[in-house]
């Protein structure tokens, strides 16, 4: 879906507001995140490992699939539009489906190929799907997911 602005403004809201309210939902997510890891990490207690989309409430992966890759689970990554993601990598995403064709073009991670992925129930981008050999993961942004339902 395409939305056409003409003005300066969306839906009655100048673009500034627009902004700091996105900023403000991404830290906000990640926090939340974090907070959950934390609690996992000092009290040991066993919750829903499962993460779910931020966006419809559908069950994408649990943290218990949390892999690293090049050394990390976390990483922050650019765009060649300048936008910056802070994805999380996982061996198995079923709550995901791939779309588009592979391709190496601005890989994040070399010798990988990558797709979009998509939540499998609302379709909103999610991360991306990286292949190699036989090797796969998901890097799934962390403010696109969300520890309730």
């Amino acid at each position: 879906m395409v939305t056409v602005v003409t003005q300066n403004s969306f839906l009655g809201l100048d673009w500034e507001t627009l902004i700091k309210a996105f900023q403000h939902f991404q830290e906000k997510s990640f926090k939340e995140i974090k907070a959950r890891l934390d609690r996992l990490t000092q009290k040991k207690e066993r919750i829903d490992p499962t993460l779910y989309c931020r966006f419809c409430s559908n069950g994408i992966t649990s943290t218990d699939n949390a892999i690293q890759i090049n050394g990390s689970v976390e990483h922050q990554c650019t765009n060649p539009q300048g936008n910056t993601f802070d994805i999380s990598c996982f061996s198995i995403a079923k709550g995901c489906v791939q779309t588009g064709t592979p391709t190496f073009e601005h890989t994040w991670f070399d010798g990988y190929t990558w797709r979009f992925a998509l939540c499998a129930r609302c379709h909103t981008h999610i991360g991306w799907f990286y292949q190699r050999d036989h090797h796969n993961f998901y890097g799934l942004i962390r403010n696109a997911l969300t520890d309730i339902s």
